[in-house]
């Protein structure tokens, strides 16, 4: 059942629901998978959805062959059969159910700021890490990675690489500008910003989550302009919201003034409170707007520390850091 909510907050929910309802019979033809995507789909960007909604559904990623450098077939018949792969696996895949579905789509080879990426860490001499997809909608190249939007990883005490799925909508359809900051393509002409960043500048730009701009925090292009100028900002930490949030109103720099007034406003409507904590103590609870899906705190530091802002959700994830900031 698609609920009105989720239609409104999420344009694609038709799509998702059809597409995570696919029989299974038809999971190793991608004719038959193609014609079933076609019933919900007629622009490109609902095709794009469709893919990447399926193979985040449907593919593990392979930790096994990353831990033990022994890969499988990654071959878009290869995944279709296994429904397991490393990137490159996701990122075929992704491209030649794609040109099935007549769009115009190529799979990129680059350089990532995945698992294992600490801040300043440098790309020169390193190989090419991982593969995604780029696709022309409306006449414009976009950025979309299924691998990523299928989960995410970490490293145990001895290096090893666990997968844990989760989907993540943040890695579908983002711009160049927003790419940049964790994905560089071997193809410098594949980078298509108005600025030119070297492999280099890659390495040096601040760590921001896509998050930050999915959230609309902080723009991409505001954040890439003030690299390119040698402005020396510090952006908040954002962590993964797990669900639909829009920062309304919010400090875009790090570091906060102690006695100066900020005003914080979230539109979070999965969410059921938003708390605000400090090196103060007691936390303090955000105040629901009329609309009943966002909420606000007008708040004044008044002791040097750090301050976060935290989601309690409805669902299982319970309260989960969002925003961090520095109080001076």
């Amino acid at each position: 059942m698609i609920w009105l909510y989720d239609v409104i907050n999420n344009p694609y929910a038709t799509i998702d629901n059809h597409v995570r309802l696919c029989p299974k019979s038809i999971k190793e033809d991608a004719d038959a998978l193609v014609e079933y995507f076609e019933e919900v789909t007629e622009t490109d960007i609902e095709k794009a959805r469709a893919i990447y909604v399926w193979l985040t559904d449907n593919i593990g990623y392979d930790v096994y062959s990353i831990n033990n450098d022994k890969y499988g077939d990654n071959s878009a018949a290869g995944v279709l059969r296994s429904k397991k792969s490393v990137c490159a696996g996701f990122a075929t895949l992704y491209e030649y159910l794609g040109l099935k579905m007549g769009l115009d789509i190529r799979q990129v080879s680059g350089f990532s700021k995945g698992v294992g990426y600490e801040p300043g860490m440098s790309f020169i001499g390193t190989d090419s890490d991982h593969a995604w997809n780029m696709i022309k909608i409306d006449g414009e190249w976009r950025v979309f990675d299924a691998t990523w939007g299928e989960g995410h990883g970490k490293l145990d005490n001895n290096g090893k690489l666990h997968s844990i799925k989760e989907f993540d909508d943040n890695w579908f359809n983002i711009s160049p500008e927003e790419a940049i900051f964790t994905h560089y393509p071997e193809d410098k002409s594949l980078l298509l910003l108005e600025s030119n960043i070297s492999l280099e500048d890659f390495g040096r730009l601040p760590n921001i989550y896509i998050g930050a701009f999915r959230s609309k925090l902080l723009k991409a292009e505001d954040v890439l302009g003030d690299y390119i100028t040698k402005v020396q900002t510090k952006y908040p930490v954002i962590y993964t919201p797990h669900a639909l949030v829009n920062v309304v109103q919010a400090p875009k720099t790090k570091t906060l003034t102690k006695g100066q007034a900020y005003v914080f406003d979230i539109y979070a409507p999965k969410a059921l409170n938003i708390y605000l904590y400090d090196d103060d103590g007691p936390r303090r609870v955000f105040k629901r707007n009329l609309d009943k899906t966002s909420f606000a705190i007008q708040y004044v530091p008044k002791i040097e520390g750090q301050l976060r802002i935290s989601i309690e959700w409805q669902n299982s994830y319970g309260k989960l850091v969002f925003l961090e900031y520095e109080v001076n």
